[in-house]
């Protein structure tokens, strides 16, 4: 196993960022918090949050920039798996006077308002991901492989894309998304 970084010198990395690193980290951060309705900043806070507290450990080798990318794209999964776990348990009670069988369905923690507005902001952004590839076909694909939740390799081996293909279909979609969300989702 990897050597990790210890508390103090993650602390003296974080601080010898440079203001490029930091943008660097903003437009990685809102890139991933597009899909989850983070701040760019909250997602890279919430990454460095978690190596310096030990949660999530640096190991010696990985530039730092690098590990905090991947501890962001880490927290927007596990967020977007939060979402789809809502429970999908229901149970049918009969009426009595042989009235029809009512559905319950088990509550999600959010009342009809919030789970609307969910709704609403999630098709939003879908829309606003779609206007913003209309014009290239395989980040098109690639939007597409990933709301179906399709490994990468699936996605390649669909589109017969080497693994550079496809890399460059990514870094185009992520440059196109940091122009048009700098900060990130905003609706």
């Amino acid at each position: 196993m990897t050597a990790a970084l210890d508390i103090e010198e993650v602390r003296d990395a974080v601080a010898a960022l440079t203001t490029a690193d930091r943008l660097r980290l903003q437009r990685i951060g809102a890139t991933y918090g597009v899909s989850v309705g983070l701040e760019g900043m909250d997602l890279v806070n919430e990454a460095i949050s978690r190596a310096l507290s030990g949660a999530r450990a640096c190991p010696k080798d990985v530039p730092l920039i690098i590990f905090l990318r991947n501890v962001m794209r880490s927290i927007a999964s596990s967020e977007r798996a939060k979402v789809m776990e809502e429970p999908m348990l229901e149970s049918i009670t009969h009426g009595l006077d042989d009235r029809s069988a009512v559905l319950d369905r088990p509550s999600s923690g959010r009342n009809a308002e919030e789970r609307v507005l969910a709704q609403e902001d999630a098709a939003g952004r879908l829309k606003a991901l779609e206007q913003l590839f209309v014009d290239d076909e395989d980040a098109q694909l690639v939007l597409m492989g990933d709301l179906d939740e399709m490994p990468a390799a699936d996605i390649r081996a669909m589109n017969s894309w080497s693994e550079q293909d496809y890399a460059s279909v990514r870094r185009r979609m992520r440059r196109k998304l940091s122009v048009a969300y700098p900060n990130g989702w905003v609706p």
